[in-house]
Formats: C-alpha cells, sequence, structure tokens
C-alpha cells in the first residue's frame, strides 16, 4: 500500500475553543482513521512527528508548567494548565513525516469566570446556611432550659416571676454554721 502524508481525517481545522480562567484545557491532533475515511482504503498512514505552536507568528510550544504535551506516532495533545486570559489565541500542531506535513489549528478563548447574579458565591452561601443553623439551635437549648426551669419550680409551689435565693452559710459567734432556707423576691 501507498504511504500518505499526514492527515487529520476526523477533526476540523480552526476549531473554537472555550475555557474558564484557572481551568485547563486539553487540545488533541489523530492521525488514525477509519480505511474508509483514507485517501485509497490500501494506502497506509505513517508515523509523524509533532511541532505545537502558538499565535499568527508560530511560537513553538514546549513543555512547561503552563503547557504539557504529550505525543505518540499518530497523536499528539496540548494541555494548558490553569489557563489565563493570555493563554487566549491560535494554537496549532503541525505533524511530519518524510513525504510531507499539515498542520491542524484550534482557536481557544479563555473567558472570565461568571459572577452569580447575588455576588455570593457558594462558601459565603454555605456560611451563611451555618450560621443560621447553629443561631436556631443555640435558641432551641435556650428555649428548653427555660421550660424546663419553670416547669420544675411550679411542681416545687413557686409561682412564675418569683427568684429563689438560696443562702448557704451564716457567720455566726461560734463559727460558721450551715443553713439552707429560701427567700422568695418579686423581679
Amino acid at each position: 500500500p501507498p504511504p500518505e502524508a499526514p492527515q487529520f481525517p476526523n477533526q476540523i481545522n480552526d476549531t473554537k475553543h472555550e475555557v474558564t480562567v484557572g481551568e485547563s484545557i486539553t487540545l488533541t491532533v489523530d492521525l488514525r482513521a477509519s480505511p474508509s475515511s483514507r485517501a485509497s482504503p490500501s494506502s497506509q498512514v505513517l508515523p509523524a512527528e509533532f511541532s505545537w505552536f502558538r499565535g499568527p507568528d508560530h511560537v513553538p510550544v514546549q513543555n512547561s508548567s503552563q503547557y504539557i504535551v504529550i505525543s505518540t506516532d499518530y497523536t499528539s495533545s496540548l494541555t494548558i494548565q490553569k489557563a489565563s486570559k493570555a493563554e487566549s489565541g491560535l494554537y496549532g500542531c503541525t505533524a511530519r513525516n518524510f513525504i510531507d506535513s499539515k498542520t491542524l489549528t484550534f482557536n481557544v478563548t479563555v473567558m472570565e469566570k461568571a459572577v452569580s447574579s447575588n455576588g455570593l458565591d457558594g462558601g459565603a452561601i454555605a456560611g451563611i446556611v451555618i450560621g443560621v443553623l447553629a443561631g436556631v439551635t443555640l435558641v432551641g437549648i435556650i428555649v428548653y432550659f427555660v421550660l424546663k426551669k419553670s416547669k420544675y419550680m411550679r411542681g416545687h409551689g413557686v409561682a412564675p416571676g418569683t427568684l429563689w435565693r438560696i443562702f448557704c452559710c451564716q457567720e455566726t459567734s461560734q463559727g460558721s454554721r450551715w443553713d439552707h432556707y429560701t427567700q422568695r423576691v418579686k423581679f
């Protein structure tokens, strides 16, 4: 079978890709195709070497903390890590074998994060919900103990609105004397 120049049979040139600031995006090229999509059913796709570039000036893209390039004989991918607005623009991959070379391009748009209409992000909303739940729980606990105390005092003959004061120690000429008595005082 006659060998072929590199082709990107299942991909469209100049495709548009959108990503949000801070997210990653992967661009992929693949030379492999089903036999029916080849120029000739008996033709053979040859391995290729891949090179990625950026911008209309075709500035080479190399592996770095920002860009990760992974290539095999028939595929190559470029991952843009934690994209910023500066990464928007034209990207391309050129596949070369000893017969010819072909280039596939991509247009990448890095968009700002969408701001919610009320201005609160998920963390702020979660904090508000937790604060409200804690407040409601605290009020419930206070009401429980007030009702429990009120029930206890009514059960022991103390009218509502009366405060009990308990004096437990009294000084006398003979030393300390421990007497327990109560005094009812209106409040």
